[in-house]
């Protein structure tokens, strides 16, 4: 009877401790910094894209959150009201709520919307991030209504080989989910079922 008190105890301790919780955080830029968004110019620009020459798209909202997306590979998309076109590369973040300088690799879909004259719509961009041991399944970054200048008798204010985002919609989130870093509560207690565990040990070999 004792020595399966033992066992029922190990039996919980154990699994108790690996288990792992998860945390998460959503960073959003909200309205964006017009003056400090971007885009690179070879925007939708499906055959220049590459690892050499990638679209950079920059949004900075104006609570601080950054967002850069670095796409090196496009397929489809040079057309205007083209869905579902994949994508895949970078992304970086940094901002309030977000710990340090966030990296990693991201892929999924765009949706393009029209032209106005003026621009060149991303409607929707929907990716999934990288898992790696520091990013969980789930991760995941979007991207809603990014007017883009494309107007070729318009300035497109910004430096050379960047073009500036139009008012007024846009924004971007990211929504990571990582593990915790600290024992927590569970793993507290797996430790104390360890210790009775041994408790009960030495009063059986003690024989009381």
């Amino acid at each position: 009877m004792r020595r399966i008190m033992l066992l029922t105890l190990l039996s919980l301790a154990l699994p108790t401790v690996a288990l792992a919780t998860s945390q998460s955080y959503t960073a959003s830029t909200g309205p964006l910094n017009f003056t400090a968004s971007f885009s690179s110019k070879n925007h939708f620009q499906t055959s220049s894209i590459s690892v050499r020459n990638p679209w950079e798209l920059e949004l900075v909202g104006v609570n601080g959150v950054t967002i850069t997306l670095l796409i090196t590979s496009l397929v489809r998309c040079a057309s205007q009201n083209v869905m579902n076109c994949p994508f895949l590369r970078e992304i970086e973040a940094r901002g309030p709520h977000i710990p340090g300088l966030f990296t990693d690799g991201v892929s999924g879909m765009i949706n393009r919307g029209p032209n106005d004259g003026a621009s060149s719509l991303l409607a929707s961009l929907m990716g999934t991030l990288a898992t790696n041991p520091m990013v969980l399944p789930g991760s995941n970054l979007t991207m809603t209504s990014i007017s883009i200048c494309s107007n070729t008798n318009n300035v497109c204010s910004g430096t050379a080989g960047r073009v500036s985002l139009l008012a007024p919609n846009g924004s971007g989130t990211i929504h990571v989910i990582s593990p915790m870093q600290t024992p927590g509560t569970l793993g507290l207690f797996g430790t104390g079922l360890f210790g009775l565990a041994g408790l009960v040990r030495r009063k059986l070999k003690l024989g009381t």
